[in-house]
């Protein structure tokens, strides 16, 4: 009788020195759609010197994006836009270089020749500051924001060309809200707002989104652009 007690203890052991450990309990499975969690854009100033270089970058992209052609994915639309945004990063990039270049020769005239397209802001460019916003894995974009007496201009608004649509969108409408409450606090409330956007363009749905009405062409800084304006008192509801 000992002896069977002894096989039956000893069988029960083996079995559960093979069972392991005891197996964590199962969480529950939570169903529905999973979200990311975008982190809020921070706008600041930033150097010309700093600010050039990011956009040849950003220009050196587009070019290449560019000179690939047509791939399958490829549209009228989306070429006509990258065509676009390589002008755009060419001037951009060029307008940092002539502010870094009266920089550092303490507001002299520039040792090289100016494109035409920069001639109507030499005498305003101690008024223009640059504008980033930047935020990990929501996208980054770059906008020259000009303030005189009586107004507040945002000459162009340009995102990494590699973001997604969302990001661009993103990153450009903390630049706008930026520059928009930048004007409220340094300018009379019956000081007009004036923007730039190519029809069609992510710009121009933010800037519709926010008060800003269609008030004609662009001055030349692009050409294929038109202008908006609005007053800085004016109400705007932001995009969701």
């Amino acid at each position: 009788m000992r002896g069977i007690v002894f096989v039956l203890a000893l069988a029960a052991r083996v079995v559960v020195g093979r069972r392991g450990p005891a197996a964590a309990p199962r969480m529950p499975r939570v169903r529905g759609r999973s979200s990311i969690m975008l982190v809020e854009h921070m706008v600041k100033e930033v150097m010309p010197v700093r600010a050039g270089v990011l956009l040849r970058s950003w220009q050196k992209q587009a070019e290449d994006s560019w000179a690939q052609g047509f791939t399958p994915t490829s549209t009228m639309d989306g070429m006509r836009r990258l065509s676009s945004q390589v002008k755009q990063l060419q001037r951009m990039a060029a307008l940092a270089r002539v502010m870094t270049m009266r920089q550092l020769a303490d507001d002299a005239a520039p040792a090289t020749p100016i494109d035409s397209h920069f001639a109507p802001y030499l005498s305003r460019l101690p008024h223009t500051s640059i504008l980033a916003a930047v935020a990990p894995g929501n996208g980054t974009a770059i906008a020259f924001s000009t303030t005189l007496p009586d107004c507040a201009e945002m000459l162009h608004i340009e995102a990494n060309p590699i973001c997604s649509d969302e990001h661009a969108r993103n990153a450009q409408a903390a630049l706008l809200d930026e520059f928009i409450a930048r004007a409220a606090g340094e300018l009379a409330p019956s000081a007009t707002l004036i923007a730039d956007a190519s029809p069609g363009s992510v710009t121009q749905a933010l800037l519709l989104a926010r008060g800003f009405s269609e008030t004609g062409g662009a001055d030349g800084w692009m050409a294929d652009g038109v202008r908006y304006t609005r007053a800085v008192s004016g109400p705007y509801a932001q995009l969701e």
